[in-house]
């Protein structure tokens, strides 16, 4: 589990979720944006969890729901 911009992701994002967040700063995001990034990714890790999706499935129909 990491925490990151007050988001927690704890599943199959987690291992990019800091990077991501760094990534979002050096592009010029702002704190606030970067962190708005965050919680979807947050969101978007929970769904993947939750459904027991990895990362290589998230195509075709797996996005259509």
């Amino acid at each position: 589990m990491v925490k990151v911009l007050q988001s927690v992701v704890s599943g199959p994002l987690e291992p990019y979720a800091t990077g991501f967040a760094e990534e979002l700063f050096r592009q010029g995001y702002s704190r606030s944006g970067a962190a708005q990034h965050m919680c979807f990714v947050a969101h978007l890790d929970r769904w993947l969890l939750a459904r027991g999706v990895a990362l290589d499935e998230l195509a075709g129909p797996v996005l259509e729901r």
